[in-house]
């Protein structure tokens, strides 16, 4: 029987996704989905109301976690928009290019999907709490401050 597994996995921009994959008694991995973790976390531009409970939710996998049952699919789905608070449906079947848009406000809630990059990094704490591992970027190197550049003429005699 398949497990089901969820991780965090960081891409080599440092950007982190939430994951989730299966792996079978051969220790196969198949990766089902990875968003990223700031969508993940209520960054939504809509919610969704699952036809099932009548409920709404930012996306299928909080749907998952809270509710004892599977989310039913359907054609239609009923979306509310966060940024003009207005509901709307929309027809799965004849989905285009300008569905992706709220037709009150045209704010564009169809978000691009990324695929993560597995890299090997170093991880340390919160940036924004300890910054000394970051270079700033902004700073000059002094070429005097360099050991390669020393005038050392006055120590040859």
């Amino acid at each position: 029987a398949d497990s089901l597994i969820r991780f965090v996995s960081k891409a080599e921009n440092n950007s982190k996704f939430f994951c989730e994959a299966n792996i079978d008694n051969y220790n196969d991995i198949s990766i089902r989905s990875c968003i990223p973790v700031s969508l993940r976390a209520g960054m939504r531009e809509v919610s969704i109301r699952a036809p099932c409970c009548k409920r709404w939710f930012d996306c299928a996998e909080c749907h998952a976690e809270v509710a004892d049952h599977q989310i039913h699919k359907t054609v239609e789905m009923v979306f509310a928009c966060k940024k003009c608070k207005k509901v709307f449906r929309k027809d799965m079947e004849n989905f285009d290019e300008t569905d992706e848009y709220c037709p009150n406000c045209d704010n564009h809630y169809v978000l691009d999907a990324k695929t993560p990059q597995f890299g090997i990094g170093v991880e340390g704490d919160d940036p924004r709490k300890d910054n000394r591992m970051i270079k700033d970027e902004r700073t000059k190197i002094d070429s005097e401050k360099s050991i390669f550049n020393q005038d050392l003429s006055h120590r040859m005699g």
